[in-house]
Formats: structure tokens, sequence, C-alpha cells
């Protein structure tokens, strides 16, 4: 929306220094009611992304699962939905493969965003974090509360990534910097909406 908003804002304002220059108009002046059209004071800035420093820290930092959380987050670029849907038979260690089928937001399953499943290489040392986080478990979610239910991001935020934050001084100032775990520069959790 923002990009949309800064083309009309350019095209229209090309046309108004051009019509001021040359003194013809020829919008319908029920166009030309604005002065110089400036962006809008409420228009939403991307979300930050980790750098790959941060996230390397994030992840030393995390504890049990949430260590393994972290790093296939920062090696995959997944949504915390399709994170936390992620199951130990969606993962194919011996390929490096993890494949995105499912999403759950809320408790609640459903498709990943796209609709569509993907299939998203992960390096060796993700591999090894899956790898020893699961312990040869063969079945059920990757990551998973003490009662064996999906974890959510609301508790994921507040007690274990903004308290690792907060230890390694990165500022953390939107809720929207966390649904993609965006690792951008790793190739973060950033996927367009």
């Amino acid at each position: 929306m923002r990009n949309l908003f800064g083309i009309v804002r350019a095209v229209y304002n090309f046309y108004l220094d051009e019509t001021l220059q040359h003194g013809k108009t020829t919008m319908l002046p029920w166009l030309i009611k604005w002065g110089k059209v400036e962006p809008a004071g409420s228009v939403e800035v991307d979300a930050r992304c980790f750098t790959p420093e941060q996230m390397a820290a994030i992840v030393n930092e995390g504890r049990k699962q949430f260590r393994s959380l972290f790093a296939v987050a920062a090696g995959t670029g997944m949504r915390a939905g399709e994170l936390f849907a992620l199951r130990v038979e969606d993962v194919n260690l011996n390929d490096g493969v993890v494949t995105v089928r499912r999403s759950i937001v809320e408790g609640e399953e459903g498709t990943p965003k796209n609709g569509e499943t993907r299939h998203v290489p992960i390096d060796a040392s993700v591999v090894a974090e899956i790898s020893k986080h699961l312990s040869g478990r063969r079945a059920g979610l990757v990551c998973q509360s003490n009662r064996g239910r999906p974890l959510r991001l609301n508790s994921v935020l507040k007690w274990q990534l903004k308290p690792i934050l907060k230890k390694l001084g990165i500022k953390f100032s939107t809720r929207m910097e966390c649904t993609h775990f965006d690792t951008d520069v790793l190739a973060i959790w950033h996927i367009p909406a």
C-alpha cells in the first residue's frame, strides 16, 4: 500500500510541477483540489529485520526447544504459525528439507498463508539443532507446550524472545518483527504479507 501511494503521489506531483511550469491544465478541475501531496503520517513502515549476528545470538541464548525453534526460524524464514504447526514428519533430516503443510494461529490449525505446501531447504547447522532437540522422536509437533499443545505466539514472545532480546540489548518495537521471525538477510522472519 505504501508503494502504491508513493507512485500515485509521484505521478500527481510531477503533473502538478508540469502544470505550474507550462500553465496548462489538462486534468479535470475536480481532481485538482490538493496542493503537493505528502505521505500520510500513518503510513505503515516495514517491519525491522534482525541481523544475522542478532539471530545467531538469539539462537545461542535460546534454551531447549526454543533454541531449535529460533534456529529453524532463522534458517527457513517460516512464519510463526508455520513453525508452531511443524510436525516431526514434516522434517527430513537426511535431505535437509522442511515441508510446510499447515499453520497454527492461536491454537487453530489451517493452511499456510499462501494455501500451498512448500519445501524449504535447511542447512547442516539447523539439521543439527533439530536432531539434538528431537533426540530420535518420530511423531508429534517439533515444538510444543508442556501439555503437548501447539505453542502460541504471545507466549513465545513474552516468556522466551523478549527476555532474550532484553538480555542482549536488542530493541524490540513491534509484534510484527516476530510474526515472521524475519531473517531476510540470512536468505526474517520477513515474508511479504
